[in-house]
């Protein structure tokens, strides 16, 4: 509830709270226990994790869509909804590695390149949640200019070997899960 308080926006504290308890349902189901009973802490890095149990989860949300991504591996999810207002090529010049912003400078139809932006986004932040760094790491260490499709993508990053993939939940919304090993399956 404190954190929820923090939000800058009511809208933004109602949907962490409805994400959170979302969270606890999701994680209950798989440890047979009640939504109250899921015991979860949170890491120096912000990061909350299930104590004493050997599965892994992450949490996104965006506006109208959220993701849980749970897995007996260490886990990332990052869900957004495409916005065309969003200061993109500021952002991929800054974060992005060389080759990414070339990728999005070649794209000509300006939807595509939001596009784009969107999908390297959502990959690198999936795997920095996965790797327990989140945003604290640097968005350069990853480049996703070669990845290509929307199916697994395999890449060493953190000492680990990484598997990303990205789902498509809705039309104009971007959801990446990276996987530490090979990813077999998503629900």
């Amino acid at each position: 509830l404190e954190r929820a308080g923090r939000c800058r926006f009511e809208e933004d504290g109602q949907r962490y709270l409805l994400s959170s308890y979302a969270v606890r349902e999701v994680l209950s189901r798989y440890l047979s226990v009640a939504p109250g009973d899921v015991c979860m802490a949170i890491t120096a890095k912000g990061k909350p994790y299930l104590k004493g149990e050997g599965l892994h989860f992450s949490l996104s949300h965006a506006k109208r869509v959220a993701i849980v991504a749970v897995a007996r591996a260490r886990v990332g999810a990052d869900v957004e909804e495409m916005s065309k207002d969003y200061p993109h090529m500021e952002v991929a010049e800054r974060f992005f590695v060389k080759g990414e912003v070339e990728a999005l400078k070649a794209e000509v139809d300006p939807l595509k390149r939001v596009a784009l932006f969107f999908s390297y986004w959502t990959r690198k932040e999936a795997l920095l949640k996965a790797s327990g760094e989140g945003l604290y790491e640097d968005l350069k260490d990853t480049d996703f200019s070669k990845a290509g499709s929307t199916a697994g993508f395999q890449m060493d990053h953190g000492g680990s070997r990484w598997t990303v993939a990205e789902l498509e939940p809705a039309q104009g919304v971007f959801c990446s899960v990276a996987l530490e090993g090979d990813l077999r399956s998503i629900e």
